[in-house]
C-alpha cells in the first residue's frame, strides 16, 4: 500500500465520524426493537443486567463484522474514506479477512469493557464494578496509547493484525 502513514487527527476525526455513525446505527436497532415491543409483536422483557450485557454483545459483533467487511472490501470506513485514509496489509495479505476481524476485536474491546462497566454500575446498588472488567478496560486501555509514541501511529490492534493505516493523495 503507498502512502503516508495517516496522521493522529485525520484518524481521530475519521474515528469520530464512524463513532457517529454507530451511535445511529445503534439507535435505528434499538428504536427498532421498543417499535416492535410498543406495537405488540413482542413484550417488552424487564430489563435486567444480563440483556443489556447480551444486546451489546451482539451489537459489537455486529460491528466487528460490518468493519471487517467494509475494510476488507474498500479498505476503510465511511470516516476513512472521507479523510481519505485506507487500511493496508503490512508485509502480507494472507488471510487478511481474519486479520482484519482481530483489528476490529481488538479495537473494540475497551468500550466493550467500559460498556460493561457502566451497565454494573446502572444496576448496582452499592456502585461496586467486577474488577475483571475493570482490569481488562485499564489494560487494553493503555496498549491502545501505544499508537501515540510510534511514528507509523500503529496501535496494538494494528501491530496484531500486521495492517497499517495510510494517508491516500
Amino acid at each position: 500500500m503507498h502512502g503516508l502513514y495517516a496522521g493522529l487527527l485525520r484518524r481521530f476525526f475519521s474515528y469520530m465520524i464512524d463513532v457517529v455513525f454507530y451511535l445511529l446505527l445503534a439507535l435505528a436497532l434499538f428504536g427498532t426493537y421498543i417499535f416492535i415491543c410498543l406495537i405488540g409483536f413482542y413484550n417488552i422483557p424487564q430489563m435486567e443486567e444480563i440483556h443489556m450485557i447480551f444486546i451489546l454483545l451482539g451489537f459489537c459483533l455486529f460491528l466487528i463484522i460490518v468493519l471487517s467487511i467494509m475494510e476488507f472490501n474498500f479498505g476503510a470506513t465511511f470516516g476513512k474514506i472521507i479523510f481519505n485514509i485506507r487500511i493496508g496489509s503490512f508485509r502480507t495479505n494472507r488471510n487478511l479477512f481474519l486479520r482484519l476481524i482481530l483489528r476490529n476485536i481488538l479495537k473494540i474491546a475497551p468500550f466493550y469493557f467500559l460498556s460493561i462497566i457502566s451497565i454494573e454500575l446502572f444496576f448496582s446498588v452499592d456502585m461496586t464494578v467486577n474488577f475483571t472488567n475493570l482490569v481488562c478496560f485499564m489494560i487494553f486501555t493503555l496498549i491502545h496509547i501505544l499508537f501515540l509514541f510510534r511514528k507509523d501511529h500503529r496501535g496494538f490492534h494494528d501491530l496484531a493484525a500486521k495492517t497499517i493505516v495510510v494517508a491516500i493523495h
